[in-house]
């Protein structure tokens, strides 16, 4: 385990202020919050543990019903309402067992910010959205924790100092976009369409392109062409990759989970780790924006670090935003466009644009910004974008 000191270091180091491991409780003790502070702020404080009753793993509660609306091995979720009330109630019952106490103890940001709170949930504690956690008002409204705080996630202290320790390459310096290489996509497409002409109109597209567009791809979208545009040995990859693709999970070889792309062909884990073979740990580092559902999920061993979202973190990305979950490609493309909109038009870090983004979903009364296409633009103002499995199911690693 690394010493507190670097875990302090790789908060400042991310601009964050707390990590916090959430622990189920063991051998009759309850479950607890173990706090590390970043040294930066002003009331840094040596770690401190947030003893949380209410977070057990009981046979049948919660975390039982959600995960038993899963398939075992590949972490698809069952459709139906037993799956959407599974999520529901999960998400309710994670603001009582954990983030309330944890919110309430931890405070604010530095100055007058947010708190940007990273967390390590332990075994089956990581299939929970924490960031979605939230209580009903006496008055109809609802409190949500990621309104209250900037919340991402890691596999483990290791992970953050690894990634803190990795300058950010410039967002726009070599940005590429994948495109529904698959052509069964729909949605997809837009999406992806959308995000390089708004967002990146000197980025490089791979994928389905519509003939009448004027820009061609600048290839089909291969598992050798998104390779090449990963760290490597002497290189440090693209700036940025937003992969609208499918992803398939394989629970009991992580390793064989992978993107898949033009002609169904596979991107596996195990050649993204391989291509970052030799490459120095601290070496730059880009942003990977999996739109690919189930992307950052372990369906068997529950805390398992080795997802597709964490494999590129290992490779060398530093931030990752990938997927827990199947969305509708139709509501992604809306809150992905949003994500993309919010880091390149108002310049917020990708943590914060992805939580902008996630309220922006929320906010019955949203608008959608002047350049999303209007093919988006139509769909903006959908009741379904508000509903949990619509938004929830994002998640932010690394910077």
């Amino acid at each position: 385990p690394p010493p507190i000191g670097q875990i302090s270091a790789a908060l400042d180091g991310t601009d964050a202020d707390l990590l916090a491991y959430l622990v189920g409780p063991a051998d009759g003790q309850p479950g607890y919050a173990l706090c590390v502070s970043a040294t930066a702020r002003p009331d840094a404080t040596a770690p401190y543990v947030i003893t949380l009753p209410g977070l057990h793993d009981r046979a049948g509660g919660p975390i039982d019903r959600f995960i038993a609306v899963h398939d075992e091995e590949t972490g698809q979720q069952h459709a139906g309402e037993a799956w959407e009330h599974a999520l529901a109630s999960l998400c309710e019952w994670a603001w009582d067992a954990a983030l309330c106490p944890l919110l309430r103890r931890a405070g604010s940001g530095a100055g007058d910010r947010l708190l940007r709170l990273v967390l390590v949930p332990v075994g089956r504690l990581s299939v929970v959205p924490w960031h979605a956690a939230h209580r009903h008002g006496s008055s109809g409204g609802v409190r949500w924790a990621c309104s209250e705080a900037v919340i991402s996630y890691a596999a483990s202290g290791r992970q953050l100092i690894d990634v803190s320790n990795r300058p950010a390459l410039d967002l726009p310096a070599s940005p590429v976009i994948v495109g529904n290489p698959t052509f069964d996509l729909t949605f997809a497409g837009i999406e992806a369409l959308a995000i390089r002409d708004a967002c990146y109109p000197a980025g490089r597209y791979f994928g389905h392109i519509a003939a009448f567009d004027e820009r061609p791809a600048d290839g089909p979208g291969l598992p050798s062409e998104v390779l090449s545009q990963l760290p490597a040995l002497g290189t440090s990859g693209a700036s940025m990759i937003h992969l609208a693709c499918h992803a398939d999970l394989v629970g009991s070889e992580p390793g064989k989970s992978h993107l898949v792309l033009a002609g169904g062909q596979r991107l596996m884990v195990e050649a993204i780790l391989r291509r970052a073979g030799g490459r120095p740990p601290g070496a730059p580092g880009g942003l990977i924006s999996l739109a690919a559902c189930r992307s950052d999920l372990s369906a068997v061993e529950h805390d398992e670090a080795l997802t597709l979202a964490t494999a590129f973190l290992a490779a060398g990305a530093v931030t990752v935003v990938g997927a827990r979950w199947e969305v509708a490609d139709g509501v992604t493309a809306l809150l992905m466009f949003m994500f993309h909109h919010f880091m390149t038009s108002e310049g917020k870090p990708a943590r914060e644009a992805l939580r902008l983004a996630q309220l922006w979903m929320l906010d019955p009364g949203r608008v959608p910004p002047p350049r999303m296409p209007a093919q988006l633009a139509s769909d903006a103002h959908r009741q379904d974008l508000a509903e949990l499995q619509a938004w929830a199911g994002i998640t932010h690693q690394g910077r």
